[in-house]
């Protein structure tokens, strides 16, 4: 697992291939929020399990899922980050 304890506020959360899914807004000690904005912004709650890597350089934090796949995770509220334990469903 990549060292997750430089991850900081305002950082870009990016999907496996790099695309923006938005922007760190909270570090917790096991997931970080992401908020996300659409047309309407969202809260995505994170798991540190699904870090691939972290960019202290750039500011960024790619994950290992796809940005399609953010929305059928479950990472809808803190109790879902918190209860993934490894990689992506």
């Amino acid at each position: 697992m990549p060292s997750l304890e430089n991850v900081q506020v305002g950082w870009d959360a990016l999907d496996r291939n790099g695309d923006k899914i938005g922007t760190v807004d909270q570090v917790g000690t096991r997931y970080f929020i992401v908020t996300r904005a659409l047309i309407f912004t969202k809260d995505v709650y994170v798991p540190f399990s699904a870090v691939d890597s972290v960019d202290p350089d750039s500011g960024s934090v790619r994950l290992n899922v796809n940005k399609d796949q953010i929305d059928t995770m479950g990472w809808d509220d803190v109790s879902s980050a918190t209860a993934y334990p490894s990689g992506p469903r």
